[in-house]
């Protein structure tokens, strides 16, 4: 019976050691173990630590593992004095969200200050997220050329889509451009783009990032430089062989309002312009003359047009004359060439003393034949010798000389010169025409040449 006792009692002090034994001397619990919080949030856990021993106190050290800022964790107690086979449920540890995101885990550990292989080990599970869903981390803006470039960094905890509105406003805080544009952000992205700054008015701008859904905004200030560019074309038709109709456009390709344009246009002098547009001659170059017409507005990218019509009249009538006067010449010409002629002269040789000269001409068209030449000297002059080819008969009576001669047949165009001096017995002295008979084809006919005076 007494061996049956102690039996029982050994039994039940080995199973009391084991259960010590396995105990851990201290137990830590968190009341969460999983949390999110906002960027800059915090959030303070209660925590309860238990020591299973009952034989002795025991002092406990709270602290993180791996060691971590101060500004993600606070122990309101760092240092706890536990009483044996007590528990202590007064104390907090606080978690900030410091200035980052993503997801991060921690020990929290409870140990023995006097035998540090004594402890108890919780983990805690921290998720930190953006404010606005997004946290922007980098941004830059640059105007290159005409356009402006701009780049933006987001980050996010896991995969999230990001909508972005880009506007471009003027010195009035109008929205002159604006676009948008989305992409997935998984954890960390940049978005990189561009607006167009072309045809824009010079002056001052603001171009402004949102990323719809947060407060989170971005700004870049701009200056669009002033640029001058007025650019002229014209068109030409032609309404007849008079006249044709000019349009001049003139397009404002700059980047600010235009005013006062003068446009100078010429055009022939002597041609008939009509005006279409309001302007006005203002001045003759060489053979043109110069019109100006004045633009009051023009607006970037606007284009205007002025027209007038060019009527050359004048110039038909002038090339007209010119055409009448050269074909009067030509009838004049053609009709000298095509008679026959006998012009007399006279050449002074001294004192009451002359030499005439009687000039014959065939036609160039057409030859003469029997062709006899008379000539009469009054009797107040007296012949003395006769010079030319053909010897003339000379007739005497009381009332002159009579000189006469027989040429027979000129060729077309054929040129023959007779002629006689002369001593007068006067200072001034008429002489009579001399005449050509000649038979022209089949008709015999007589041509006179003019009347000359001597001795004037």
């Amino acid at each position: 019976m007494k061996a049956h006792f102690f039996l029982i009692i050994t039994v039940l002090s080995v199973l009391l050691l084991s259960g010590l034994a396995l105990a851990d001397p201290i137990e830590l619990k968190l009341e969460k173990t999983n949390i999110t919080l906002k960027m800059g949030e915090q959030i303070s856990i209660p925590i309860k630590i238990t020591s299973t021993l009952n034989f002795t106190p025991q002092t406990i050290t709270l602290y993180s593992e791996p060691a971590i800022h101060n500004e993600w964790l606070g122990i309101d107690k760092s240092q706890i004095e536990l009483a044996p086979n007590k528990t202590k449920e007064n104390a907090t540890i606080t978690i900030f969200a410091s200035n980052d995101i993503g997801r991060f885990s921690f020990n929290i550990v409870a140990e023995n200050k006097n035998a540090p292989d004594v402890r108890s080990v919780a983990k805690l599970n921290v998720l930190s997220i953006p404010p606005d869903s997004f946290l922007v981390t980098d941004f830059s803006a640059q105007k290159e050329g005409s356009e402006a470039r701009f780049s933006i960094e987001l980050r996010t905890v896991d995969t999230k889509t990001a909508n972005i509105l880009v506007e471009l406003a003027n010195d009035q805080n109008s929205v002159v451009k604006s676009i948008n544009l989305s992409k997935e952000i998984n954890n960390k992205d940049r978005i990189t783009d561009s607006i167009d700054l072309s045809n824009m008015i010079a002056g001052n701008y603001t171009l402004t990032l949102k990323v719809l859904g947060t407060k989170h905004v971005r700004t870049y200030k701009l200056e669009i430089s002033k640029l001058d560019n007025i650019n002229q074309t014209r068109a030409v038709a032609q309404t007849s062989f008079l006249g044709e109709d000019v349009i001049v456009y003139i397009t404002n390709k700059g980047n600010k309002e235009e005013t006062n344009i003068k446009i100078h246009e010429e055009a022939p002098k002597s041609a008939i312009v009509t005006l279409f547009s309001n302007g006005t001659r203002i001045a003759d170059r060489g053979d043109n003359a110069v019109y100006e017409f004045t633009i009051q507005k023009l607006g970037p990218g606007e284009t205007v047009s002025l027209s007038y019509r060019i009527e050359n009249w004048l110039i038909v009538i002038e090339i007209a004359v010119a055409v009448i006067i050269l074909i009067i010449l030509a009838v004049l010409f053609t009709t000298r060439a095509s008679k026959p002629l006998i012009k007399k002269k006279h050449i002074k040789r001294g004192t009451n003393s002359f030499t005439v000269v009687v000039e014959v001409k065939a036609p160039k068209t057409r030859g003469l034949g029997e062709v006899k030449i008379r000539d009469w000297v009054p009797a107040l002059g007296k012949i003395h010798d006769t010079h030319g080819g053909v010897k003339p008969t000379v007739r005497e009576a009381y009332n002159g000389t009579e000189i006469l001669w027989d040429v027979g047949n000129l060729k077309s165009g054929d040129h023959r010169i007779f002629s006689y001096s002369v001593a007068a017995s006067v200072p001034t002295m008429r002489l009579p025409k001399a005449y050509m008979d000649f038979l022209d084809g089949k008709k015999r006919s007589r041509l006179y040449s003019n009347e000359e005076i001597v001795g004037q």
